[in-house]
């Protein structure tokens, strides 16, 4: 995480140079970058006479608000991840930037909620204390600011299935209310990663309803009705997919 294609920060660069380095690299090497400013030495003259030998990554670069360099240059690191916000409080000045089609999104600090969890792209919250109907759930997830996830890879997946208990079931962010037999994630999105348990989904008719809502079951996908009370898993999508 925070590095180059090649596994090494570039320092000297301007955000749009580092922008153009993402850029080229490609999503499956670069899906945002950090950019931190390089400090002008003369602010360190002011303070402590000299820099004293120290690099640009020490720690005593950080000790005082930076002034950027007549030029402009920062530090350039390319990711696959976002990084913790508290990674960047020993630097002030840095940007995280993500990619959004063929632009660079500047987001400061990623903020969340204090009760998520931060993973690679997205930060998350099990509710496993409360049980909710699907709708219900959805709304919850909005008072966060947030979605019921859309697990759209083998990671996301692994993560929740290690996560959640196997003894219980979480709705996820999947449902085809709309039309039956058509699947829309949370966002607007038709999957394309699936996770489907054996002979799932099968909208089993119960009550006269459909199962149109899609929960996360021992480390698969099953289709239930959307007015059973469960557990539910909330994101905060960083990187979309």
């Amino acid at each position: 995480m925070d590095t180059t294609a090649a596994g090494e920060r570039v320092s000297g660069l301007t955000v749009t140079d580092c922008g153009f380095r993402c850029f080229s690299a490609g999503r499956s090497a670069c899906r945002g970058f950090v950019w931190r400013p390089i400090v002008d030495a003369s602010f360190y003259d002011q303070y402590n006479g000299s820099r004293n030998g120290t690099s640009e990554d020490d720690s005593a670069t950080t000790a005082y608000t930076p002034l950027v360099g007549s030029s402009g240059t920062g530090r350039c690191g390319l990711m696959k991840c976002v990084p913790p916000p508290s990674s960047l409080t020993q630097a002030p000045g840095a940007q995280i930037y993500l990619m959004t089609g063929t632009n660079a999104v500047a987001y400061g600090s990623i903020m969340v909620p204090p009760s998520y969890s931060m993973a690679c792209t997205f930060a998350y919250r099990i509710y496993d204390k409360v049980q909710l109907n699907y709708t219900e759930a959805e709304m919850q997830c909005q008072r966060d600011r947030a979605r019921l996830i859309a697990i759209k890879t083998s990671e996301q997946q692994r993560i929740m299935t290690g996560k959640t208990s196997r003894s219980e079931a979480y709705w996820i962010g999947l449902d085809d209310r709309d039309t039956e037999g058509e699947f829309v994630m949370s966002g607007g999105t038709k999957p394309t990663y699936l996770n489907w348990d054996s002979g799932q989904p099968n909208n089993y008719v119960k009550f006269e309803k459909d199962q149109d809502c899609v929960m996360l079951f021992q480390g698969t996908w099953n289709d239930n009705q959307c007015d059973q009370m469960l557990r539910f898993i909330c994101e905060i999508p960083f990187l979309e997919f």
